[in-house]
């Protein structure tokens, strides 16, 4: 009894994950319906053994009732989530980076005392970072969320988004929206110091300007990387990212520990 019970629950739970699976991948439903899909499910149908893997039919995995049961168990785990910002607020972050096909996208997320939830991700494609454009994106956010349940928003300090946190603070805003505080990332503008120090001196500016080159060349030239990772079976190049903290640094000490492998990589017979 005891081993049918924690099986129809296995069964229950692998089901549940799957279906999330599959909706939130969005994969087209007629796959289900392929002979090379029923041949998987025959597959883990005759194996032996006292588990049994019950795949959905296509009719359930179709059914609207299904879909419908799947959003309200994501919605009820996403309840759970934010519960928390309902008591302490959460405070908003966003970050700007390119999608996997090159696109320009900025993602906000809602952190608080549970941890850090995704709240929203934007598309900027054809838009430009104006302030007005900066705050509109807050706001839709803001709203989206509830303005009740924002203590602030954290940003980096890029010109528009200082320029959008006063803005937020003008008399024409709405008062909900005006009590949002903007937090400058503490991150960035250290990391941002720590490019200022480095740039300061024309000896230091230099090693950056060319441990760079250096990395970019052997990272974008096919040939070279491949005489490279000859040499060095342990540790590769790390090229600078403007939004990783001290990166630059971390690029500096890497050339330093491969010194002896970079001659190598140059002055082999390769």
């Amino acid at each position: 009894m005891i081993t049918e019970s924690f099986t129809s629950k296995w069964q229950m739970e692998f089901k549940k994950k799957w279906l999330r699976f599959v909706y939130s991948q969005r994969l087209a439903f007629n796959v289900f319906r392929s002979e090379p899909w029923l041949d998987v499910v025959r597959h883990f149908r005759d194996l032996p053994g006292p588990v049994k893997v019950l795949w959905p039919s296509e009719n359930e995995i179709v059914d609207i009732e299904t879909i419908v049961h799947t959003a309200d168990d994501v919605g009820a785990d996403l309840a759970e989530v934010r519960a928390p910002f309902y008591v302490t607020g959460a405070t908003i972050m966003s970050y700007g980076r390119k999608s996997c096909d090159a696109r320009p996208i900025v993602n906000f997320l809602a952190g608080g005392s549970r941890g850090v939830m995704l709240v929203r991700t934007m598309n900027r494609e054809g838009e430009r970072d104006r302030t007005p454009d900066v705050l509109a994106r807050w706001i839709k956010v803001f709203d989206d969320f509830s303005p009740k349940w924002v203590n602030a928003i954290c940003t980096d300090s890029a010109s528009a988004y200082v320029a959008a946190a006063n803005m937020l603070q003008g008399p024409q805003q709405r008062p909900e929206h005006r009590r949002i505080t903007w937090l400058p990332c503490a991150v960035h503008v250290c990391n941002k110091m720590l490019s200022d120090i480095g740039y300061s001196g024309p000896w230091s500016k230099d090693i950056i300007v060319r441990g760079r080159a250096v990395v970019r060349f052997i990272k974008e030239h096919g040939a070279a990387l491949h005489i490279f990772l000859g040499e060095s079976t342990q540790m590769g190049l790390i090229y600078p990212c403007e939004t990783r903290f001290a990166s630059v640094f971390v690029m500096v000490e890497r050339l330093l520990a491969v010194r002896s492998t970079l001659e190598r990589t140059v002055d082999g017979d390769t």
